[in-house]
């Protein structure tokens, strides 16, 4: 995994409470370094992706718990995602509350896009973070989306699989603990949950239309208060990934749709941490796994809606993002999803 570039995108201050209330508890006190933190933290609103990982990747070598993601996301309790939480699972049905969900994530977390797909019977929830995630906060995502959200909304629903892009670990009992009774997935195409799409029109039982068309204001209110999005670098992904069909898009063309010339743009990339070549072939690489997934589409097809001119040059490009070939990857797949199946 490519490593984090998150210059100018944050998450909620809320998110880096629970990391350093479990570190103080493994080790029996608050360590002077950690207090110093939570104090910073809990002084303002936001804060600096980069920062927040740096933050957990030291927890977890300072508790030497690997499992503390999922730890720090399952003690969440109910009422802490504050009025989003509460117009969440106010709404309608599942799919209003995913739609809700989906339309507000930056108020959590600047990086963070979630897409509700269809796959025949199946619905697909993917959460798309433009920052790479270490296991340890992929772990976090899950935790909490689960536990907060997703094992309410589906209410024990059978089926539902728990999608990791991380490898297996050697021991999954803290998995198992976390998402049980749903099913555990590593190696994904994504991160997200995958679940019997029948379950998108379920009513919930906690449905209160008064209630979320208030909380529901306010949280459109929140959003707009945000700054306007800060990372050129997330607008050129999503520029590349609507361009890309039609062609492999240039930087000059994509400079002129952001109203920068391509030094400017250039420039301003560079100061994320970033470079149009690799926005590019991450970005492909991203919709590759997807189509993949899909089914829908040959492998000669998502080449070329890929912008590839040839399949062969999709064909290596593949191999050097996976070490393997797009069929052999869309095979391990469907051997995937009919194991989890059984």
């Amino acid at each position: 995994m490519r490593a984090s570039k998150a210059s100018g995108l944050t998450y909620t201050a809320r998110v880096v409470g629970p990391f350093l209330d479990l570190v103080a508890k493994s080790l029996g006190n608050t360590p002077a370094e950690a207090a110093e933190q939570l104090m910073r933290v809990a002084s303002r609103e936001r804060v600096g992706i980069a920062a927040a990982h740096r933050m957990l990747d030291a927890a977890i070598e300072l508790t030497r718990d690997p499992a503390l993601g999922l730890k720090a996301g399952r003690s969440r309790k109910r009422g802490e995602g504050g009025a989003l939480e509460y117009a969440i699972h106010s709404a309608a049905t599942v799919k209003d509350a995913l739609a809700l969900a989906a339309r507000h994530t930056r108020l959590v977390n600047d990086a963070l896009e979630m897409h509700l797909e269809l796959q025949k019977n199946r619905a697909l929830l993917r959460l798309e973070s433009h920052v790479a995630l270490p296991a340890g906060a992929e772990d976090y995502l899950m935790s909490v989306m689960y536990t907060l959200h997703m094992a309410r909304l589906l209410n024990q629903a059978p089926g539902v699989q728990c999608w990791f892009m991380q490898p297996q670990p050697d021991d999954l009992t803290e998995h198992q603990a976390t998402f049980a009774p749903a099913n555990v997935r590593f190696g994904a195409p994504s991160t997200g949950f995958s679940f019997d799409a029948s379950h998108l029109d379920a009513e919930l039982p906690t449905a209160d239309a008064e209630l979320n068309s208030i909380l529901t204001q306010h949280t459109e209110r929140m959003l707009k208060e945000l700054p306007a999005e800060r990372s050129v670098a997330m607008q050129v992904r999503r520029l590349l990934a609507q361009s890309l069909p039609a062609g492999q898009p240039s930087v000059s063309t994509v400079a002129k749709k952001l109203a920068l010339s391509t030094r400017t743009l250039a420039r301003r990339l560079e100061d994320e941490g970033e470079s149009f070549g690799d926005l590019l072939d991450d970005t492909r690489r991203r919709l590759a796994l997807r189509h993949l997934d899909q089914d829908e589409l040959s492998v000669e097809e998502i080449a070329f809606v890929l912008g590839f001119s040839q399949a062969p040059v999709f064909h290596r490009a593949f191999r050097r993002w996976t070490g393997k070939t797009p069929l052999e990857f869309r095979r391990e797949l469907q051997a995937a999803k009919s194991s989890s199946t059984e």
